[in-house]
């Protein structure tokens, strides 16, 4: 279908300039891939797993959604898309690291303390987002007293450790860590810094990665 949108233009152009640059670069995994981890992210525009980590094709599995949330094991036959990923990374690509990586700045984490970003019509977002209730609750009672903006940066830290919890509903994963053939982390990326942090259980803190 032809379209003369000029934003559309900006990637077809992008496209055949990647064509130019890296002419054989999906060779190697144009029919198999085997990743060594998978990283659940956030589906922000501004966050790029590959760039991030100076990955290539084919050696980083990445999930992306709102707020890079790990929603907890449910065994019904609704559509899961996260879970079936995360399955599919697991059981049929066997990763042998699981990362989420959260950010500053999340507009999803920053809804939960804002009425008015709520999305009245949202069929999805906002029960998507309730995962996320628990790390708002604790954020709020260690920081009650902290503003709005530290809170939020809080709770963007505290989500991911739900996330944590979350992965070990899902009986497979948790096989596998205690047999230890798997491993789970936690990465905060700050947008302003361009650091990261990862947390550490046996601190029970975030610390420069």
């Amino acid at each position: 279908m032809k379209n003369n949108n000029s934003n559309i233009k900006l990637f077809i152009d992008g496209f055949k300039k990647f064509q130019k640059k890296h002419d054989n670069i999906l060779e190697d995994t144009a029919y198999t891939q085997q990743p060594k981890a998978m990283m659940i992210t956030c589906c922000d525009s501004r966050i790029d797993p590959s760039l991030i980590t100076d990955t290539k094709p084919g050696e980083l599995f990445v999930i992306r959604n709102v707020a890079n949330l790990v929603p907890p094991f449910e065994g019904d036959l609704r559509h899961h898309g996260t879970s079936a990923a995360i399955e599919y990374g697991v059981l049929y690509l066997g990763v042998t690291d699981i990362i989420v990586l959260g950010h500053s700045n999340c507009g999803g984490i920053a809804s939960l303390f804002s009425n008015q970003n709520k999305i009245k019509s949202s069929d999805f977002i906002n029960n998507w987002i309730d995962i996320a209730r628990d790390a708002k609750d604790r954020t709020l009672d260690r920081c009650k007293h902290n503003s709005q903006a530290e809170q939020i940066n809080c709770c963007e830290k505290e989500s991911l450790l739900i996330s944590l919890q979350n992965l070990q509903t899902f009986p497979w994963i948790k096989d596998k860590i205690d047999k230890k053939e798997i491993y789970i982390h936690a990465w905060y990326l700050d947008l302003a810094s361009g650091t990261i942090e990862a947390y550490n259980s046996d601190l029970k803190e975030f610390i420069p990665l």
